[in-house]
């Protein structure tokens, strides 16, 4: 090998590095509180509460449908720094029902409230780009039952391995719902937290 072989090999190698090392360093995937994602499993299904939006629905994965609006989560980070996962139209979070012990439980939608550490999560980046999903009080990682299938229920399990990758909408986060004024005395807020 002459010299100016290598150098030139030399050189190489010192780019590819630089370009290794840069890549290492690169900052990890923000999750921007503005936007809607669409939660996606490796088979490019959604996490979905199927347009239910009562407390205690199951959430199930489905095929991706750009005009659902059950598939659509705004993913905030508290100051704590665990995570809400929120569907915005129906106001509701995903929650674990409070399950901290046992071989795991299916996974529900409840009331969005950021002070209920049911609905805590951490958001781990992997090193494919998609995140696990733990629950903060169970250390159970979100997962679905059986195949990555349409239909497949969400699940918290122990040591579950389950990737999801978080796509980005173009869809805006909606205002808040204004309750409407009620006839009845009894269901006004104010006059109710006045006679309390």
């Amino acid at each position: 090998i002459t010299e100016l072989t290598m150098k030139k090999t030399l050189r190489i190698l010192a780019v590819n590095l630089a370009l290794l090392l840069t890549a290492l360093n690169l900052p990890a995937q923000e999750i921007n509180p503005n936007l809607l994602y669409r939660i996606v499993s490796p088979a490019g299904l959604a996490i979905s509460n199927m347009e239910n939006e009562s407390n205690a629905a199951n959430l199930f994965l489905e095929k991706r449908d750009n005009a659902s609006q059950s598939q659509l989560w705004k993913i905030t980070r508290l100051d704590n720094g665990y995570y809400t996962i929120t569907n915005p139209f129906s106001e509701k979070s995903i929650d674990n029902a409070d399950m901290t012990k046992g071989n795991g439980n299916p996974v529900i939608q409840w009331d969005a409230d950021s002070g209920n550490s049911n609905q805590h999560w951490t958001m781990t980046l992997t090193g494919t780009g998609a995140y696990t999903i733990t629950h903060r009080n169970s250390g159970m990682n979100l997962t679905i039952s059986g195949s990555d299938s349409d239909g497949a229920r969400l699940y918290q399990i122990p040591g579950g391995e389950q990737l999801w990758r978080l796509v980005p909408t173009n869809v805006r986060v909606p205002k808040k719902k204004v309750r409407k004024p009620s006839n009845n005395e009894w269901e006004n807020g104010t006059i109710f937290a006045g006679n309390k």
